[in-house]
């Protein structure tokens, strides 16, 4: 079969068309659909996490007097976790420069074990928040902060939302 410029083209019977020369395999098809399947599994797990994620921060900013529609913007979450930590939340644009990263994770780190600190919780919740924050989130946002703090971080509060660290 020619087609309108004398080039062939290939003409494949049943469900795969082909035009002007390429021939799709029914392996390369194949490889399609399962990456097609792989990223919507992807999509939907990091989807399913970030809501299991802000569930938990909305409730630990209940708890804690600040908005909680703040835990489902994505770096806005970060931002206020690291404000209600003592810790400049401007910071959180760090997440966006890949190896700064690091840096922004020991910030939340630092911002996570005073919270914990201040909910009564110890190290093991710090590198919960490091490694599973979800899971972190979930258990700070049942717990009500400490009445009688064991340290004198309380004295210093959260600057409200909005305003920059000095």
């Amino acid at each position: 079969m020619r087609g309108a410029r004398g080039s062939a083209i290939r003409v494949v019977h049943g469900p795969l068309r082909v035009t002007k020369g390429t021939m799709l395999t029914e392996a390369s098809t194949v490889l399609v659909a399962v990456i097609s399947i792989a990223a919507l599994v992807a999509v939907a797990l990091v989807a399913g996490l970030h809501i299991w994620y802000a569930m938990g921060l909305a409730r630990v900013f209940a708890g804690r007097e600040t908005e909680t529609w703040r835990a489902w913007v994505p770096l806005l979450n970060e931002a206020e976790v690291l404000r209600l930590g003592r810790v400049d939340p401007v910071k959180a644009a760090l997440y966006l420069v890949p190896v700064v990263a690091v840096y922004a994770i020991v910030l939340k780190a630092i911002a996570a074990h005073r919270l914990n600190v201040e909910a009564g919780r110890g190290a093991g919740s710090t590198v919960l928040a490091v490694l599973l924050p979800p899971v972190w989130a979930m258990l700070l946002g049942q717990d009500r902060p400490a009445t009688t703090p064991s340290t004198g971080l309380d004295e210093v509060p959260a600057p409200a939302p909005g305003v920059a660290f000095p």
